[in-house]
């Protein structure tokens, strides 16, 4: 009796989560996430698209639907649901992380599509959201500097090279190659602890 229990809980638990409920747009969500992973595409697009008629899960679904979208290659479509996922989220406390994942794919997108400046902005909100992610940092001054580079003539670069007076200011690029440099620099070879006989 309770092995019969035990066999049709999962079943019963499918049927639960997968009624017309706000339970069952959670687990369109997870199904979604699953079917997304395993590049299952249309699937995916299907599960979420269940879910977004859910207040409590439409800001999720329009995030899936929209790294879906980005997967392929379908970039408008794909800001499109960053942003309202972005939205949503943003006015919920509860909901900083994605709307901090909303704005940093979709400041991804827009760098991949050249525009930087996009781009720019899209960091900044999503540092706004989570000021502590290397990541966003870093790709905001890289499309600081495409942006930079985008909008200033290259005679224009050649003769501010010229004119500028003094080092270079230190950025986190070069920073980070001076310390690869030292490391390799200060780390030093003793020919006594070599294991290869020395001919």
């Amino acid at each position: 009796m309770i092995k019969a229990i035990v066999r049709t809980l999962p079943f019963f638990l499918l049927i639960l989560f997968s009624s017309c409920s706000s339970a069952g747009a959670r687990f369109a969500v997870l199904e979604g996430n699953f079917l997304y992973g395993g590049a299952q595409h249309q699937d995916a697009v299907a599960a979420f698209s269940r879910a977004s008629g859910y207040p409590a899960t439409s800001p999720y679904a329009a995030y899936g639907l929209g790294l879906v979208y980005l997967a392929l290659g379908e970039s408008e479509a794909a800001l499109g649901r960053f942003g309202e996922a972005a939205r949503a989220a943003a006015s919920d406390p509860g909901m900083r992380e994605l709307a901090y994942r909303a704005y940093y794919n979709a400041g991804i997108t827009r760098f991949r599509a050249g525009d930087y400046e996009g781009a720019v902005e899209e960091f900044r909100s999503a540092l706004d959201q989570d000021g502590s992610r290397p990541d966003a940092k870093r790709n905001l001054e890289l499309g600081l500097r495409m942006a930079t580079r985008k909008t200033v003539p290259a005679a224009s670069l050649a003769e501010l090279g010229k004119a500028k007076a003094g080092p270079e200011p230190k950025t986190l690029f070069n920073f980070l190659r001076e310390k690869e440099g030292d490391r390799w620099r200060n780390q030093e070879w003793s020919a006594d602890t070599a294991d290869t006989p020395d001919y």
